[in-house]
C-alpha cells in the first residue's frame, strides 16, 4: 500500500485477532506505522479459547471435531470476505488466542497493550529507527454487551451462550 500509494506510514486497524496483528507490525516495523487501533481486540487472550481447550485438549476426538468445523467456519469467513488463496490455520488461530499464548505473545510485543480489562495501554510508543524518531499512537475500543439489535441476533445468541460459560458475570462481548 506504501509503494502504491507514496505515503510513507499507515493507520493500522485491527478487529479481534487483527488487534494483535496490528501491534505486531507496529512493534516490527514502527517507521511504516503512524497508529493502531484495536477493535474487540484479543489483546490479552479469550476465555471463550481457554473454555474451548480445557473442555477438548489436543489430540481428543472433541479437539478434533472442533478444530474441524472452525476450520470450516473460517473458510466460509474467507470467502464471504473476497477469498484469498492463503493457507487458513484455525487451530493455531485458537491457540493463539489463548491467554497463555496472548500473555507470551505480550512479553514479545507489549507496545499497545491495555493495562487494564476494558483499558489503553500507553497512548504513544517511541522508538528509534536507524537513526530517526519514530511515534506510534495507540488507540483501543469495544463493546462489552450483546444483543444490543434485534437485526444481530443470529450471532448475538451464540456469543450470550459462550458469555454464560466463559466469562461468569464479567463484562465481555461474547468472545472478548
Amino acid at each position: 500500500f506504501l509503494a502504491k500509494s507514496g505515503a510513507s506510514k499507515v493507520n493500522l486497524i485491527g478487529h479481534s485477532h487483527g488487534g494483535p496483528t496490528a501491534r505486531y507490525v507496529a512493534s516490527v516495523a514502527p517507521e511504516l506505522v503512524a497508529s493502531v487501533t484495536s477493535i474487540g481486540g484479543v489483546n490479552k487472550g479469550s476465555k471463550f479459547a481457554d473454555l474451548f481447550y480445557s473442555v477438548a485438549p489436543d489430540g481428543t476426538l472433541v479437539n478434533t471435531a472442533g478444530t474441524a468445523i472452525i476450520g470450516f467456519v473460517s473458510q466460509i469467513a474467507q470467502f464471504l470476505s473476497g477469498g484469498s488463496e492463503l493457507p487458513v490455520d484455525p487451530v493455531g488461530a485458537l491457540k493463539a488466542l489463548t491467554t497463555y499464548k496472548s500473555l507470551e505473545f505480550n512479553e514479545k510485543y507489549p507496545e499497545g497493550v491495555p493495562t487494564t480489562a476494558c483499558g489503553e495501554g500507553e497512548p504513544v510508543v517511541t522508538s528509534t529507527v536507524n537513526g530517526v524518531l519514530n511515534k506510534v499512537y495507540y488507540y483501543s475500543w469495544t463493546g462489552n454487551r450483546l444483543i444490543t439489535s434485534p437485526k444481530d441476533a443470529l450471532v448475538d445468541l451464540p456469543l450470550k451462550a459462550v458469555s454464560l460459560l466463559a466469562f461468569n458475570g464479567e463484562k465481555n462481548d461474547g468472545m472478548v
